[in-house]
């Protein structure tokens, strides 16, 4: 990517009334760094001088707040419930970041989709580049909304068979109701590049059969015990061990997506 299109998308928000590029990062199953790795791709993007709003909509088991280390005056529930708007719901993060998080036990069990909508629509209007969204885990109808709502959904793998499983599971059925959406997959926990290709591989085995689609990837990242070391003292890996290999794995993947996004941005001025 030229620099002249790097600067063009730095620190810029939204020009000429564009809504934000829409980001889904979901999983298959549980507990394979989803959130993690949401709130850390926020944080290589904000570096990249993109302005980022993080939603958790994960509704019964929100973290996204924890992972910042923040506890926002203001959550999701509170906008459901009408008592807020996102403006003022919204906390500053980090640098060129902002969340809008949940809180669990606060809100509804769960939220019919036109409210997701609807909290979606709001958000566009937030002066942003980029809206991620972390959905729960599965393939639930507020899953399913959230992934309706974006322009790209990433889905979260690991290297277990039960990972794998369950992330192609859910492509299928993203396949069967929103076809036209873009998919790729971020394979995270791993060996190594050999062993994260071995993952893309047999995803696309059984993707290219079954679906008659592949489906690629934006990249991986290894194993470090960094992470969970950022997550219990409740600060984002990118702040705490920059330099750890994860957190250099997750910075790559950022900029691969800031590259991506820097035409969209330059394109909009023309």
């Amino acid at each position: 990517m030229s620099e002249q299109a790097v600067s063009a998308a730095r620190a810029q928000p939204i020009a000429g009334g564009q809504r934000p590029f829409v980001i889904a990062v979901c999983s298959g199953k549980g507990g394979v760094g989803k959130s993690i790795l949401t709130a850390n791709i926020a944080l290589g993007l904000g570096e990249e001088g993109l302005s980022v709003l993080v939603w958790d909509a994960d509704i019964a088991f929100p973290n996204q707040h924890i992972l910042f280390g923040v506890e926002p005056p203001l959550r999701s529930n509170d906008i459901f419930q009408g008592k807020t708007d996102t403006f003022t719901a919204l906390f500053p993060a980090a640098a060129n970041v902002r969340i809008l998080a949940g809180k669990t036990g606060a809100g509804p069990a769960d939220v019919q989709p036109e409210e997701l909508h609807r909290v979606a629509l709001m958000l566009h209007g937030e002066s942003s580049a980029v809206l991620i969204i972390d959905t729960a885990a599965g393939s639930s109808d507020d899953v399913l909304q959230c992934c309706a709502e974006a322009d790209l959904v990433l889905v979260v793998v690991t290297d277990e068979p039960p990972s794998i499983v369950d992330a192609y599971g859910l492509i299928k059925i993203l396949q069967t109701n929103m076809p036209a959406t873009a998919v790729a997959l971020v394979v995270n926990n791993t060996i190594d590049a050999e062993d994260a290709d071995e993952v893309v591989k047999k995803m696309n085995m059984a993707t290219e059969r079954f679906l008659k689609r592949r489906i690629g990837s934006i990249g991986f990242v290894p194993y470090d015990r960094s992470v969970r070391t950022s997550i219990v003292e409740q600060k984002p890996l990118l702040h705490l061990q920059p330099s750890s290999d994860a957190a250099l794995a997750i910075r790559s993947l950022a900029r691969a997506l800031a590259t991506a996004l820097a035409s969209r941005f330059a394109g909009s001025r023309r």
